[in-house]
């Protein structure tokens, strides 16, 4: 019996530990910091990032969660393209 609750509660724990990280409130908190380091970018970057971030609050709006996380990842990703460039050209 005993290891039958210690087993149920190692899959809660992982079960809450994997869902607590990947919502789209995670995923828009993630944007926000990053935003606020204020990393220089191309306008095509700052309006695609926009787009990306309008389009996923739309869907969580929606109840899309699935979806908005996905839109969020696209913006990350140019986000992080920008960062990794801000670093390239202050290293030379």
């Amino acid at each position: 019996m005993r290891r039958y609750m210690i087993a149920l509660l190692m899959i809660i724990m992982t079960a809450t530990f994997a869902c607590s990280g990947n919502g789209p409130d995670a995923k828009l908190k993630e944007i926000n910091a990053l935003m606020s380091k204020k990393i220089p970018m191309t306008i095509e970057q700052r309006e695609g990032i926009d787009s990306f971030i309008g389009k996923g609050k739309d869907l969580m709006n929606k109840g899309e969660k699935a979806e908005a996380v996905m839109a969020f990842d696209e913006a990350l990703k140019i986000i992080k393209i920008a960062q990794d460039a801000a670093i390239y050209n202050a290293a030379e």
